[in-house]
C-alpha cells in the first residue's frame, strides 16, 4: 500500500478510534537512568543518539534493554509491567480488522504473546487455528502497550526524545508501530488523548519492509489545536532532512483523511526486518518535531506544540503494537504462523524490542 492512499488510512483510523476508552496501567517506578555504562552490540543504541547534539545537557531519564541476559532491565514480563507499561483496555470488534489485542489494563502474568529471549523481547501475535478474515475477532491475539511518560520519568511531558530498537516481521498483513498518543499530565492511565499522535514507525502493507510512514495524526483535522495553535491550518510544515545515497524520503501534506496531518515516505532507506534498527522521535523545546533512524535524520515537522485537539497541553504516551491489516486478509498465509497457539520462532508474526530509551531537560 502507499503510505498515504486513503483506502489504507480508512482501515488505520479504525485502528485509533478505539483511543478515548485506551487506560493503561503501571506498577513500581524503575530506577532512573543516570548514565549507566551499557554494551552495545550491532543494533543497540549508543551512549548518546546523534539526535541530542545540540542538547548537551539532557539526561537519559530510562533506558531499558530487553532480555533474560544478566544485567538487563526487562528480563521477564513482571519488570516490563513494574517499569509502568501497561495494557490497551481495548477489543477490535470492527469488519475492517482481523486481530484483538488483550483487554484489561494488565497483561496477565501467563501471557503467551511476550516472549522472552537472551537478548530481546518479541511481541508475538498468535493463530487459534480458526479462520483469518476480517470480523473474525479473536482469532489472532497480540498485544498494545503504553507508558506515561509524565508519570515515570520525573515530570518530563512532551520535550523529549524517544527511542526504541526493534525488529519488524516480514510477512504480509503485519502491522507494527512505534508511536506516541497524549496523556492528560498528572492524570491516571486511562486519561489519554487522541490526538496528537506521532507515528515514529508504522509499516502497513503487504511485506513493505523497507518501505514505513511517520505520520502526525488528529481527531479533527479542521479544528483541531495538536500541533499548532490559533485558527488554522493546522497542518505544520514538514521538511525532508535526509541527504544519504541510500532509499528516498518523501513528504506527503496531501490531508488525504481529516485526521491526518502529514507523513514522511521512508523508501529503502533501511530493511526493517533484517535486524535491529533505532527509530527516535526528537520533540524540541519550541516543539518542533524530528523523526531519526539508525542516526540519520530522515525529517521535521514544524509544530508548535503537543496538545489535545482543543489545544490543551498533553505529555506523550508511548505505545508499542503488534496488529494485523485487513486490507491484506486475502494475502495472509496461516503458514508464517507456524501452526495454531504457537509462540516460538517459527511464528514469524513478531516484533522484537531490543532497547528503549527516553531523554530530556534535567530538571
Amino acid at each position: 500500500m502507499a503510505v498515504g492512499a486513503p483506502d489504507g488510512l480508512a482501515v488505520k483510523r479504525s485502528r485509533r478510534s478505539f483511543l478515548a476508552l485506551a487506560a493503561a496501567v503501571g506498577g513500581t517506578l524503575a530506577a532512573t537512568d543516570s548514565g549507566i555504562s551499557r554494551r552495545f552490540a550491532k543494533g543497540m543504541a549508543p551512549s548518546r543518539p546523534a539526535a541530542l547534539a545540540n542538547y548537551a545537557t539532557w539526561r537519559r531519564y530510562r533506558n531499558w534493554d530487553f532480555g533474560s541476559n544478566t544485567g538487563n532491565d526487562i528480563r521477564n514480563l513482571s519488570d516490563f509491567t513494574n517499569a509502568g507499561w501497561g495494557a490497551s483496555n481495548s477489543k477490535y470488534n470492527r469488519p475492517s480488522e482481523i486481530q484483538t489485542f488483550y483487554t484489561g489494563s494488565v497483561l496477565p502474568a501467563d501471557c503467551p504473546n511476550f516472549v522472552v529471549h537472551p537478548d530481546h523481547v518479541d511481541i508475538v501475535a498468535i493463530w487459534n487455528g480458526r479462520e483469518i478474515a476480517p470480523g473474525s475477532n479473536g482469532n489472532v491475539t497480540s498485544i498494545q502497550t503504553m507508558f506515561p511518560v509524565d508519570l515515570h520519568c520525573g515530570g518530563l511531558t512532551s520535550i523529549a526524545y524517544i527511542e526504541g530498537t526493534f525488529r519488524c516481521p516480514n510477512v504480509s498483513g503485519a502491522w507494527p508501530a512505534w508511536w506516541t498518543i497524549g496523556h492528560r499530565i498528572g492524570q491516571a492511565y486511562d486519561e489519554t488523548t487522541w490526538g496528537p499522535e506521532i507515528d515514529i514507525m508504522e509499516i502497513f502493507g503487504s511485506r513493505q519492509i523497507s518501505n514505513f510512514a511517520c505520520t502526525l495524526h488528529a481527531a479533527d483535522n479542521a479544528n483541531n489545536r495538536c500541533f499548532l495553535s490559533g485558527s488554522g491550518p493546522h497542518v505544520p510544515a514538514g521538511m525532508v532532512d535526509y541527504t544519504n545515497s541510500q532509499g528516498t524520503v518523501s513528504y506527503d501534506a496531501s490531508g488525504a483523511a481529516n485526521w491526518n496531518l502529514g507523513s514522511f515516505n521512508v523508501d529503502g532507506v533501511i530493511n526493517s526486518a533484517d535486524g535491529y534498527h533505532r527509530y527516535g522521535c526528537l520533540i524540541e523545546p519550541d516543539h518542533t518535531i524530528s523523526i531519526w533512524i539508525d542516526d540519520l535524520k530522515i525529517g521535521h515537522f514544524a509544530a508548535t506544540q503537543y496538545c489535545s485537539d482543543a489545544g490543551v497541553p498533553v505529555a506523550l504516551q508511548l505505545v508499542i503494537d503488534l496488529a494485523l491489516s485487513s486490507e491484506d486478509a486475502g494475502r495472509i498465509d496461516p503458514a508464517d504462523f507456524g501452526g495454531p497457539n504457537n509462540t516460538h520462532p517459527t511464528n514469524n508474526f513478531r516484533l522484537g524490542i531490543r532497547n528503549i530509551q527516553i531523554w530530556g531537560p534535567a530538571s
